[in-house]
């Protein structure tokens, strides 16, 4: 029985749209990319598949996964034990998940806690130089508001490791679910310290990739900090070797996997659905599925964001509008601009944003204007003629 069902490329096979040697062609070929493209996106462009048959392959793809939605890689088993020292770390915990080898560590070159994360394995050595080499330019990034890699080393052709700080205090994915409301002061202070944070990510080196709640994290006087642990890193959205996604998809631009050259305003549009969430409470795709997420369908339902809080300022929405526009042309051009904007209006002054157009009021059904204002006409006559009526007075006409 076939491990991984859900799997892209063992739906293609299921549905004999493809075969194995092709699969494999295709496989080969994507491990060969330095930043990998979709499955279905390189068959598309080598005539092995139609944009239809991809659809198809997806829409099955997603129908798999609701039948089982638990289908989740075990955790894998953990090679470093609490109370070993590794090359001048001393492991305390381990906090291993189902994609990530990562254990809380002390540092004994300063006693400081980090977090040290093990990268690698037999199966893909070509994986491994692909996340070493993010690792490291994520290395430079040594910001105050980041908890990025300060060290990163290759034990072997097989197996490396990265360390980073370790931020104490607690994700904001834990704090929301955990039901906390946040304040609006709290909600525009966490957006300002990750919208720092990625002005230096984007001034050193390029993009998150995958910014969401879970790397997130509120230290004890509610500083924001972004935590750059992700074996992603630099690529956006990933795709493992038989096509499956990884990453946060509620969080994901709706121009990933369309366009071939990604900037900053892909992140901007994470973060705009992050600053919605604190305002709300409401993760604006999670009610999505996947397909409706990748197809582009959901970002066209996002609500307004007075539907869950009525008291959002105008100002806000319009922030919360240009952040979120599905044409990314429509957005802020730049983390300093939406900055700009955020501080702007904690100052009262006027925003760069415009009026809000991802939220228009709807436009009365054609046809029905002539009848309100016919309506509205015969209404005033009919007011008009009672207090006639009522003064027995006449007008000039009569």
């Amino acid at each position: 029985m076939n491990s991984k069902p859900h799997l892209f490329g063992e739906v293609a096979l299921d549905l004999a749209l493809i075969d194995d040697e092709t699969l494999h062609w295709a496989l080969e070929f994507q491990h060969a990319l330095f930043a990998p493209k979709r499955l279905g996106e390189i068959l598309v462009q080598e005539g092995k598949l139609n944009p239809d048959q991809v659809n198809r392959i997806l829409q099955a793809q997603e129908a798999r996964r609701l039948q089982a939605p638990n289908l989740q890689p075990p955790a894998p088993k953990s090679l470093l034990s609490v109370g070993e020292i590794f090359d001048g770390f001393e492991i305390l915990h381990v906090m291993s998940n189902a994609h990530l080898q990562e254990y809380l560590v002390r540092d004994l070159s300063n006693s400081k806690k980090a977090v040290l994360t093990l990268h690698g394995g037999p199966q893909n050595p070509r994986e491994l130089q692909r996340v070493l080499h993010y690792q490291r330019l994520a290395q430079k990034l040594q910001h105050t508001l980041c908890s990025a890699p300060y060290k990163v080393q290759q034990i072997d052709p097989n197996l490396a490791y990265s360390v980073r700080r370790y931020i104490e205090g607690i994700s904001l994915f834990k704090l929301l679910g955990n039901g906390e409301e946040l304040t609006q002061d709290q909600s525009i202070q966490i957006v300002k310290d990750i919208g720092e944070a990625l002005r230096q990510l984007h001034n050193t080196h390029g993009l998150h990739s995958n910014l969401c709640d879970r790397n997130i994290v509120l230290d004890s006087e509610f500083r924001a900090h972004l935590v750059l642990d992700s074996t992603n890193l630099g690529q956006l959205v990933s795709l493992d070797a038989m096509g499956a996604l990884s990453g946060s998809v509620n969080y994901i631009a709706p121009e990933i996997g369309r366009v071939k050259q990604l900037d900053a305003r892909s992140d901007l549009y994470s973060l705009g659905l992050i600053f919605y969430q604190c305002l709300t409470k409401v993760s604006p795709l999670q009610s999505h599925t996947t397909l409706a997420i990748l197809s582009g369908r959901a970002h066209d339902e996002i609500p307004a964001p007075e539907k869950y809080a009525p008291s959002c300022p105008s100002p806000l929405r319009q922030i919360l509008s240009r952040m979120l526009m599905k044409d990314r042309d429509q957005r802020y051009p730049t983390v300093n601009d939406f900055l700009s904007d955020l501080n702007a209006f904690q100052d009262g002054r006027a925003l760069s944003a415009g009026s809000s157009q991802l939220w228009l009021k709807p436009r009365p059904r054609p046809g029905t204007a002539p009848f309100i204002v016919g309506g509205l006409g015969q209404v005033l006559s009919f007011l008009w003629n009672t207090l006639r009526m009522k003064s027995g007075g006449k007008t000039a006409s009569d």
